[in-house]
């Protein structure tokens, strides 16, 4: 048994039912029996890419592991094949073929990388195996494992652990990257370059540090997983495959066609892998070249299974201490079961002394470490030691505590045989004699002789007799008072005296309490009133603040679009010379579109988009409605064919055959609909996605959006088969377009009530490249639709990794209502593929260009005019200032919501009937409006009259205005003249009446000058003369509503002139003066009385009132401070969740992109030979 069990078939290893791992224990039990070194080689990729086939060629055979030629996933979980080695004897070959990634019926993308884990953990050569190129997405599916091993090295290390990863380094496997089904050819910069070569520039380190810039976020997120890959995986090799047989029958059934029917080519690539494998993987080690035999082996399947679904990845340093564990653990039970004997036979309680137990402790301790060290095996952190050490030293504790507990009852009972005496002469009242105290101190003595005598009585012996002595001390106080006799005055004195101090004391404290209260409550006081006054100006400052940025923002909007009327009016000869020349080019285009080529709409520099302003003036031109086209998908895909095709041209959008990426930005070509008369067809063809070289994905997602966000029918190009990776790009990009979710919920339920979301999407048509799988499931055969419903059905139930699984399903169907798929051949062999463009139809494979007519006659017979919201049918202009609103708000780092692209559209229209408005009001109150108006109402009126009407011209030019955004602007420009005009209606009142005033009490004035009224009845006279004065100024038309203030004003100012004519009237004799003095003086006494009176009334009701107001303005304020800050705390949380949203959908973006690219390429497997992605 020392090879171990001769297997004539696979068996599974690790088990994955329900997405749960679970060892198989005859696998188990058969690793168990291999006692010699193991060299596991293990493969992992996307399913239905050939890593079963590959398996069994290095076991020899033909057939072993399963294989599958359908759209359903065959192997489950991970299977071993173990084998004795080839080349190296007494050593076996450990083959594990592990389940396909990116299954688009599996619910937890989480066992995707626990089965990726399981094979770097195990392995010693780790096989990577890919479809058509190496792109992002298998560098991302790479990547992710090292993330697993990250949280391994942040429970030993607390360095980086990208940078420190000199350790992982020796764990680690040896790398060999496998490209499947490789139509590319192998050139870089037009030079040849090898497989190798080919996998190490894709593992080029993008730079991304500029003197400027610093260093550059996305190039950082770019190279993170490149620079794991190649620090983790330092020894690293490539192989490329061709296609083994460009028969699709032979394909389906692989394993039972012979070898001289597959490709030669192919043959030779297969053998030079397996010799590869046989001569350079090596055994299977761990920490210090510890070799894994079968039964080590098998420990570490279960020990890694049963961490993983703790939900942790075991340390790989700790896997020998795994090992080890059972063995150090019944050694350290060995060494404590011998410090127990050894202690139990050499202790007798109570011991002398402490030490002379320590002592014997000591001894015993040793013994057990010698012990434990003789059977323990490789406790390299000494964990199960310092376990011993505290079992020990538990014991050790138990041992002082019986020993303790020992010597107090051995001392307490010979305490309580001596002083037995003492306490019968207390019962007896023997002491309560004069000198009684002498006598009960003389006999304590005596005990304490007796106890110091009494042999090994421990640890406890001081405790117990202090325990006596304290028992003691009310008896002796007793007995000591007794024997002073002190007299009852004495007593009673010093109770007093001791009351008195007490009573002193307490009548301190507490004034020192009434004043350390008064000083709480003073400055209690001025903190409350220290807080009222900064809530007060912290709720004034919040408010201006807000009040100034709602200010802020209107009166930018105002100047921005005061100054786009400006910079219209100043290059009105330069605009009148574009439209001169774009009405002509529309005379010419209108009718008829001449674009002999594509011209790029959105161009795409260093990754920053630019809307190209001649296709722009192209679009302008285009008054007929557009059916705009666009085609999305991972670049050489043949993306830009199809769009070619739709042309009705063999040329035209660019087609490559290199690993480099050619379309960049987003391209258009407007020809005339073949179908439909005066409609305009558009076709769209985006930049690939999944290029290695580019730095920002993110900018690869804005690219997808705007072909959704452009599009009246959207063609998602993939290639080989429908996988997880595909769904969840499409769903991912798809929110990132939805800003109108940011309004809503992202909860599926809520989805479901967006209907209004339906019509801003469009059509989705979903193309399979290269298909070469059949199109049946459970053995029935299924159509393209079919299948494309399939791979989007829901799973029932209602855990949180069903909701996970099922929400891009949710909402690709509630989002894209009207969808179709469409399956494609590939277009010829591998030899002509590189000059397709150049091809005729008869030089393709005829299947091909009957699914190419197909598709073409689809697109063109049922895809429908572009259309806004509300049905408002799209043209060029329409379409041109979507592209330059959209490519705007994206470089401005949004994404504008796709139902307010009709109010950017209409928003010139709504700002011109605004000040059409403004204009109309300020002509008819300019016409109508005579100031000053003799009542503010009577200006009132007119202004809401004036208003009225300007609302009305608003209303007949206002366009779309849901929001009310530009009405209520209008509102405040309004609001805004209303005031102005009320100010200038009060300075034209004040002139006129400052006029009237001096032209009706100007004579009076010069009478006064002249003493007219400085006689006996003068002051009488005066006060007639005014009386009258005043009744000629109220009878005067239109002096508005200053009239009586100004009136008031003026009399003020003349008191002093009253005041002397009254003093000086010669009719009152001296008794008159001094009677009236007298009534006088009493009348203002009692004129004084009654106002002090009032005055403390009116005080008193003040008081009140402001008592009261105060009272309600500090509960006002709680109020609204409460309301603030719930408002702030809500809008915080609102953000917060916004920013978890985001977080969590980028983070949810960067998985799903891995996992497309892994998809990607396990997608393309062309039925026929020598296939290019295009």
């Amino acid at each position: 048994m020392a090879s171990g069990p001769k297997m004539l078939a696979p068996k599974c290893l690790i088990e994955n039912v329900n997405e749960k791992l679970t060892v198989n224990q005859e696998a188990v039990q058969i690793l168990g029996k291999i006692s010699n070194p193991v060299v596991v080689v293990a493969i992992v990729g996307l399913y239905r890419t050939g890593k079963s086939y590959l398996m069994n060629r290095l076991a020899g055979q033909n057939s072993g592991f399963p294989l599958g030629s359908t759209i359903q996933s065959e192997t489950k979980g991970i299977w071993m094949w173990c084998v004795p080695h080839p080349t190296k004897p007494n050593h076996t070959l450990v083959l594990l073929d592990t389940e396909g990634l990116g299954d688009v019926e599996k619910v937890d993308p989480k066992n995707d990388s626990w089965i990726f884990a399981l094979a770097v953990l195990l392995s010693s050569v780790f096989v990577y195996n890919s479809m058509s190129t190496i792109n992002h997405q298998a560098l991302q599916q790479l990547h992710y494992v090292t993330e697993l091993t990250e949280l391994i090295r942040a429970k030993s290390s607390n360095s980086n652990e990208v940078q420190d990863s000199t350790e992982f380094v020796s764990f680690f496997p040896s790398f060999i990257w496998i490209v499947r089904d490789f139509i590319l050819e192998l050139k870089l910069q037009g030079q040849p370059i090898t497989a190798d070569q080919y996998l190490e520039n894709a593992l080029k380190l993008i730079p991304g540090i500029s003197a400027k810039m610093g260093q550059n976020p996305n190039a950082q997120i770019s190279n993170l997983p490149r620079e794991c890959i190649r620090k983790f995986f330092p020894n690293r090799k490539c192989f490329i495959f061709d296609r083994p047989t460009n028969n699709k029958d032979h394909l389906l059934n692989i394993e039972n066609v012979s070898e001289d029917q597959l490709d030669p080519k192919f043959q030779e690539q297969t053998r030079t892998f397996c010799s590869y494998i046989f001569t350079h993987a090596k055994i299977k080690t761990l920490k210090e070249g510890i070799v894994v035999t079968g039964n080590r082996l098998g420990a570490l399947v279960k020990t890694y299974v049963k961490a993983i679904n703790s939900g942790v990845v075991p340390c790989l340093e700790n896997a020998v201490t795994t090992l080890a564990q059972q063995e150090n653990s019944a050694a350290m039970q060995k060494a404590a079961d011998h410090y127990s004997e050894q202690m139990a036979q050499r202790v007798r309680f109570p011991t002398d002394t402490l030490q002379e137990l320590l002592d014997v402790h000591s001894a015993c301790e040793k013994e057990a470490i010698k012990v434990f060290m003789e059977r323990s095996f490789k406790d390299e952190d000494q964990e199960f030691q310092k376990q011993l050490v505290k079992i020990i030293e538990n014991k050790k504790q138990d041992f002082l505590l019986n020993n303790e507990k020992e010597s107090d009852q051995y001392c307490q009972n010979e305490l309580n045989l001596l002083s037995k005496a003492l306490m019968e002469k207390i019962s007896a009242g023997n002491f309560s004699v004069p000198g009684g105290h002498h006598l009960y101190m003389e006999l304590r003595k005596e005990i304490e002789r007796g106890y110091q005598q009494i042999p090994r009585k421990g640890v406890k012996a001081g405790e117990v007799f202090q325990r006596f002595l304290q028992s003691q001390v009310a008896i002796e106080k007793s007995i000591l008072q007794s024997d002073k006799a002190l007299t009852d005055r004495e007593k009673a004195m010093e109770e007093e005296r001791a009351k008195t101090e007490a009573a002193e004391k307490e009548q301190e404290l507490l004034k020192q309490t009434v004043q350390e209260q008064q000083q709480k409550i003073a400055t209690q006081e001025r903190t409350l009133r220290e807080n009222m006054e900064q809530l007060q100006k912290k709720l004034q400052l919040e408010r201006e603040n807000i009040l100034r940025d709602q200010r802020r923002v209107l009166d930018q909007q105002l100047q921005e679009r005061k100054a786009q009327e400006c910079d219209g009016s100043e290059q009105a000869p330069d605009c009148q010379g574009q439209r001169k020349e774009i009405s002509e080019n529309t005379t010419n285009m209108a009718p008829d579109i001449h674009m002999s080529e594509p011209l790029c709409l959105i161009e795409n520099i260093e990754e920053k988009l630019v809307v190209k302003q001649e296709a722009l003036r192209i679009l302008s031109a285009l008054t007929q409605p557009v059916v705009v086209v666009a085609v999305v998908g991972l670049y050489r895909t043949g993306k830009s064919y199809l769009m070619n095709k739709l042309a009705g041209k063999q040329k035209g959008f660019s087609v490559g055959s290199t690993v480099q990426s050619h379309t960049k930005g987003i391209w258009m070509w407007c020809v005339p609909h073949p179908e439909k008369p005066d409609h305009t067809l558009v076709l769209l063809d985006t930049e690939g996605l999944g290029d290695v070289e580019k730095v920002n994905k993110k900018n690869e997602a804005q690219i997808f959006a705007l072909a959704i966000l452009l599009s009246s029918t959207l063609v998602y190009n993939t290639m080989n088969k429908i996988d997880q990776g595909a769904i969840d790009l499409l769903h991912n990009v798809a929110e990132l377009t939805d800003l109108l979710r940011t309004r809503n919920s992202p909860d599926v339920n809520e989805i479901e009530d967006n209907g209004d979301l339906v019509s801003f999407f469009p059509d989705l048509v979903w193309t399979l490249r290269d298909f070469y799988l059949s199109l049946e499931t459970d053995g029935k055969l299924i159509t393209p639709d079919e299948y494309l419903e399939n791979s989007l059905k829901l799973k029932e139930g209602s855990s949180e990794r069903i909701q996970n699984f099922n929400f891009p399903r949710l909402c690709i169907k509630k989002l894209f209502p009207k969808k179709k798929c469409f399956i494609f051949d590939s277009p010829a062999d591998k030899k002509t593929l590189s000059q397709l463009e150049k091809l005729h139809d008869d030089e393709l494979y005829p299947e091909f260009v009957q699914q190419v007519a197909e598709f073409c006659s689809y697109i063109l017979s049922h895809s429908m005019a572009k259309t806004l919201p509300g049905g408002i049918t799209v043209n060029g202009p329409r379409l041109e200032s979507l592209a330059q609103t959209y490519v705007d708000a994206i470089n401005s780092g949004d994404l504008p919501c796709m139902e307010n692209s009709v109010l950017t559209l209409v928003q010139r229209e709504n700002l011109g009937a605004v000040q059409k408005a403004v204009a109309h009001y300020d002509q008819q109150m300019g016409q109508k409006v005579q100031l000053p108006t003799d009542t503010l109402q009577e200006l009132l009126d007119l202004h809401r009259a004036c208003e009225r009407e300007a609302m009305e011209i608003f209303t007949k030019n206002s366009f779309k205005d849901e929001n009310q955004s530009f009405q209520k602007e209008l509102q405040t420009l309004l609001d805004t003249k209303q005031h102005d005009i009320c100010e200038q209606n009060k300075k034209a009142s004040l002139e006129r009446c400052l006029t009237l005033l001096q032209d009706i009490f100007g004579p009076l004035e010069e009478e006064v000058k002249q003493s007219i009224y400085f006689k006996p009845g003068g002051h009488n006279l005066f006060l007639q003369k005014m009386e009258m004065l005043k009744a000629q100024y109220y009878q005067q038309p239109r002096k508005g509503p200053q009239a009586e203030e100004v009136l008031q004003n003026y009399l003020t100012s003349k008191q002093s002139v009253s005041d002397a004519v009254l003093h000086t009237d010669q009719a009152l004799t001296a008794k008159e003066k001094e009677k009236e003095e007298a009534r006088q003086k009493a009348e203002a006494q009692r004129v004084e009385a009654n106002r002090l009176a009032a005055i403390a009334r009116e005080n008193q009701r003040i008081m009140q009132e402001k008592e009261r107001l105060h009272q309600q303005q500090v509960r006002q304020m709680e109020i609204e401070r409460a309301n603030f800050l719930a408002q702030q705390q809500r809008e915080q949380e609102r953000r917060l969740r916004e920013e978890a949203e985001r977080q969590r959908a980028l983070a949810e973006a960067q998985l799903r992109r891995q996992k497309e690219e892994l998809e990607r390429l396990r997608n393309y497997n062309p039925p026929h030979d020598d296939c290019i992605l295009l």
